[in-house]
């Protein structure tokens, strides 16, 4: 065979591997996780409650269908199948203006949700490094929390008191996540799955952690979804910003975006090789 041909041959094998990864984002069945922290209309910076209404309605009239924490373990687990267009609404900290302001969106629209709690912080305040103290608000009380349980909601845990848990030593990171999945399966009588590490900073030694101690997965936060495949104790969560125009909200949570994302995680690790 002339060099020609081989160079044809193999242009003509890449062209159709392309193509044949384009089709495969494009038509998987696939989850958008979402990330939304506070929901109140006191600061011009964060996200209101009208402005998460407006983010479901978008989705809704785009196609997309709210899934469950429970459905979406199942998923991981090849038990269950979901909607080809899903998402997956997880809230941070468990901010007092959840109760108030998010519960009664998720009511009008049928939405399931899971909120991550700071167990040693429960009653307290949005007081976390690097928030200034302007941006304090209040978090959700034992009573506060056992109302979004009885709502239908699902929680996880955000580690005992929210710090930078690649910042610690392993016993450190241990207690942490050991202990806040114990306090708040014991405090609400119900199984914590799922972890999310605050800040969205983690490192080897807290996924094997999290393994360790029973988790079924834990959330980051990136600004990408999950373009190949999922790593159950690195899933990767879109973080919302109230800013984003409804063109920007949309293109973000796209499987166009995911195609771009998968190539530039592809680059990345050749250029670090």
């Amino acid at each position: 065979m002339k060099l020609i041909d081989i160079g044809l041959t193999l242009v003509a094998a890449a062209t159709g591997l392309v193509a044949a990864v384009i089709a495969w984002l494009f038509y998987r069945n696939r989850v958008v996780v979402l990330c939304y922290h506070t929901v109140s209309s006191d600061f011009p910076t964060e996200m209101s409650p009208e402005k998460l209404e407006q983010h479901i309605k978008l989705l809704l009239e785009h196609g997309y269908q709210f899934i469950s924490i429970n459905q979406y373990e199942g998923w991981l687990q090849n038990l269950n199948a979901v909607p080809k267009k899903s998402v997956l609404m997880t809230f941070d900290d468990g901010f007092a203006n959840h109760i108030t302001n998010a519960v009664p969106l998720l009511k009008k629209y049928n939405i399931p949700a899971i909120n991550f709690i700071a167990a040693e912080k429960m009653g307290g305040q949005y007081a976390w490094d690097g928030v200034p103290a302007a941006l304090y608000e209040p978090l959700m009380n034992e009573q506060q929390i056992r109302d979004w349980l009885a709502a239908g909601y699902a929680i996880g845990s955000h580690t005992l008191t929210h710090e930078h848990l690649n910042r610690m030593t392993r016993a450190e990171k241990t207690r942490e996540i050991k202990d806040s999945k114990s306090v708040l399966e014991k405090q609400f009588n119900c199984p914590i799955d799922w972890l999310c590490y605050p800040f969205g900073d983690f490192d080897h030694e807290c996924i094997e952690i999290a393994k360790a101690c029973g988790y079924f997965g834990a959330f980051a936060c990136y600004q990408h979804t999950n373009p190949w495949k999922t790593e159950r104790y690195a899933i990767r969560r879109v973080l919302v910003y109230p800013s984003w125009s409804d063109k920007k909200f949309l293109y973000k949570i796209s499987r166009r975006f995911d195609l771009v994302a998968a190539i530039n995680l592809t680059l990345k690790k050749f250029r670090s090789r």
